[in-house]
């Protein structure tokens, strides 16, 4: 009696234990996964945000570089054949990259010096709207042909197309306060 009583235990135990096996999804399912709470608000483009490519960093980066050093021809292999830049100050800057590229050395042109302090940049993708970015908050800081020194906090996303180019630009931003950005702790 005691050794059916093992017996029946461990035969137990055995069968509890193939119960709680994981099973695979069937070929070509997927998992869901749980959405966030979006308070009742849709995304227009996507809630699915992954980092993407650091290459695309690297590129606003170099763009950055050629902006803060005032000459922009060297940047034209960055960009699509047409491109579109929404400008903080709400100017909207649309055509062809040598027109916009044009346009953006002119508005360059005004100042006799510009410095970029880089605080944060990262490359996104967006699932599943299929929408390659990169991101950037800068301060700038400049001077004018006149000798006005100034600065403004940028926040800034470039999108680019299939091709790695840039395509869309869109500028936020405002004056730099009178202190720096505080250093979180």
């Amino acid at each position: 009696m005691k050794k059916m009583f093992i017996a029946v235990v461990a035969f137990g135990f055995f069968a509890c234990n193939n119960a709680s096996e994981k099973t695979t999804p069937e070929s070509g399912a997927t998992e869901t996964k749980p959405m966030m709470d979006m308070h009742g608000y849709t995304p227009s483009l996507s809630s699915e945000a992954v980092i993407g490519d650091p290459k695309n960093a690297e590129n606003v980066l170099a763009l950055f570089r050629t902006w803060d050093d005032g000459n922009l021809s060297v940047a034209k292999d960055y960009f699509a054949d047409s491109v579109t830049m929404f400008l903080r100050n709400g100017m909207m800057v649309s055509g062809t990259r040598d027109e916009v590229l044009s346009a953006m050395q002119g508005a360059r042109d005004g100042y006799t010096m510009m410095k970029n302090t880089v605080h944060v940049v990262f490359p996104v993708d967006l699932k599943p709207a299929n929408s390659t970015w990169a991101a950037i908050w800068s301060t700038e800081a400049f001077t004018d042909k006149a000798g006005v020194t100034d600065s403004v906090v940028l926040n800034e996303t470039w999108r680019f197309d299939k091709n790695g180019k840039v395509d869309l630009m869109y500028q936020y931003g405002r004056p730099a306060a009178v202190q720096p950005m505080p250093a979180s702790k």
